[in-house]
């Protein structure tokens, strides 16, 4: 075998073993720390904290607005301190005639003490 084709063989083994190990070039250096973004806000009567880790903080701050707004839709629908309130509306009235409601008050009404909630709320 000439020199000259045995350099190129070698260089050329060299070249593809390179190329098969670039995949794990990254496994000695650390991953990036995930960021923590911390809201707190005022509902169901009471101060509620969120935090979630992620790396992107855009995302991260959407999913915390979603979560307090479904919150605080929840507490307008089912809030028994607010006279306004559909399940105010619900013990205030179901006693007499039907009272439309949120279907969310209907999907939640298994965990309440059934003597407590009148199941013949219409949809």
């Amino acid at each position: 075998m000439s020199a000259s084709r045995r350099r190129f063989l070698i260089s050329s083994s060299a070249a593809l073993a390179g190329l098969a190990m670039r995949p794990l070039s990254g496994l000695g250096r650390p991953l990036p720390s995930p960021l923590l973004v911390e809201r707190a806000a005022y509902t169901m009567g009471s101060i509620v904290t969120f935090k979630a880790y992620c790396f992107d903080t855009d995302r991260c701050d959407r999913a915390i607005d979603d979560a307090i707004r479904e919150m605080k839709q929840i507490d307008k629908i089912m809030s028994v301190f607010d006279n306004e309130s559909q399940l105010s509306r619900v013990n205030r009235h179901a006693a007499e005639s039907g009272v439309e409601v949120d279907g969310r008050i209907i999907e939640h009404r298994d965990y309440w003490n059934p003597a407590t909630f009148d199941r013949q709320v219409k949809i």
